[in-house]
């Protein structure tokens, strides 16, 4: 009777000593996994900013008065009122500059598929290096596909022309 006591004991012990084994294992790769899926989402940052200037994420309906350093992720809304002005940065080497009653949505901030949809006002989206035509900016009318460095100008006006 005293030995399957014993063994009754023993068993939890030797799971727990597997298993304090086997962790500092497979923790590491855990967390390496998720070092991956947050490196592969990129993100945007505004930059500076003066006036009104709003964000809407794409994923839901309130808007949220910007701040600096807030993100500005793929699929989320910019806006900027009358007084409004912003600059969104999206790594060291480009960033774009919102004008007055600029309406516009990063549909895709990943440096290698960097895509905006101005709908209204004026932008200027700077390149500080060789862009290979990673970066698109559609309006209702034209699409604009820098493929060199400088700075681009794009203004829709009030007719989406």
């Amino acid at each position: 009777m005293q030995s399957s006591f014993f063994r009754r004991l023993a068993l939890p012990a030797i799971v727990v000593a597997v298993l304090s084994l086997a962790a500092p294992l497979v923790l590491p790769l855990a967390a390496s996994a998720q070092d991956d899926a947050a490196a592969s989402t990129a993100v945007a940052r505004i930059d500076a900013l003066s006036g009104d200037v709003a964000i809407q994420r794409g994923d839901a309906d309130d808007t949220l008065a910007a701040v600096p350093n807030a993100p500005v992720l793929g699929a989320d809304y910019v806006t900027t009122g009358p007084d409004g002005r912003a600059e969104v940065g999206f790594d060291g080497r480009s960033a774009v500059r919102l004008g007055e009653n600029v309406q516009i949505r990063f549909a895709g901030v990943d440096p290698s598929d960097r895509q905006l949809q101005l709908a209204a006002g004026t932008i200027d989206l700077r390149l500080f290096g060789d862009t290979d035509g990673r970066s698109a900016i559609d309006t209702p009318s034209i699409s604009v596909v820098p493929r060199t460095a400088g700075s681009f100008r794009v203004s829709v006006d009030a007719d989406g022309e």
